[in-house]
């Protein structure tokens, strides 16, 4: 699934939960298969699950975070229950996505615009790569829709894709819900197929739209 799920993404968030070893562990076999899939100089984060479920916690935060710094990249311990670090994982991501693109030379002159990818757009080739995965001609895409996506690209300055990767029940839904609409629940039902949900946020004076995509977790 992951393969074409994760072309064109900007930003990849790697989920554990921090009572369950395995799901750390399995984060390399993740990386591994992802990496020959991801663009080069695609941001990541690392983010551990139910930090609240602190007399079940397994993955030590020195552990977690000697491996963050291994892969330079960022790393928080999260609570979706209480809403702990949620908000600094998204915004951190999207701060590094966009440094990283206002870094990258274009011959417009104009770094933000030219590295920007129209919502239609986006969510069209999505459509497309996901359904000539896993799809013949005639089956429907499942792909759940949480807030509208625009066609004009006047919505916002830049249009960030984010996929959440990790094991199946990590807390991957329960992360993006929180971030997308501050509420939690004990109780969802798992995701099947593909859903993706978008937050517009400010930053340093940009309106930025982040598409946040998250499936069923499972490695290849």
């Amino acid at each position: 699934m992951y393969p074409s799920y994760c072309r064109g993404a900007h930003g990849v968030i790697l989920v554990y939960d921090v009572t369950r070893n395995d799901s750390f562990t399995n984060l390399r076999r993740w990386l591994q298969e992802l990496d020959q899939y991801l663009s080069e100089g695609v941001n990541k984060v690392l983010v551990g699950t139910r930090s609240d479920l602190t007399s079940k916690k397994v993955v030590g935060y020195t552990v977690a975070k000697e491996f963050a710094d291994q892969l330079a990249i960022p790393f928080f311990e999260t609570s979706a229950k209480n809403g702990t670090n949620v908000e600094q994982v998204f915004l951190t991501m999207a701060k590094q996505i966009k440094d990283r693109l206002g870094q990258t030379p274009t011959s417009a002159g104009d770094s933000s615009k030219a590295s920007m990818t129209t919502p239609g757009q986006l969510v069209a080739g999505l459509r497309h790569s996901l359904r000539s995965f896993f799809f013949s001609p005639t089956q429907e895409m499942p792909v759940r829709q949480h807030s509208p996506v625009p066609n004009g690209d006047n919505e916002c300055d830049q249009l960030f894709k984010v996929v959440l990767i990790g094991d199946v029940a990590v807390g991957k839904t329960s992360l993006l819900l929180r971030f997308v609409d501050g509420t939690y629940t004990e109780n969802f039902v798992g995701t099947i197929g593909a859903n993706f949900m978008t937050r517009t946020i400010k930053l340093e004076g940009k309106t930025v739209k982040l598409q946040i995509w998250d499936t069923a977790g499972r490695l290849l």
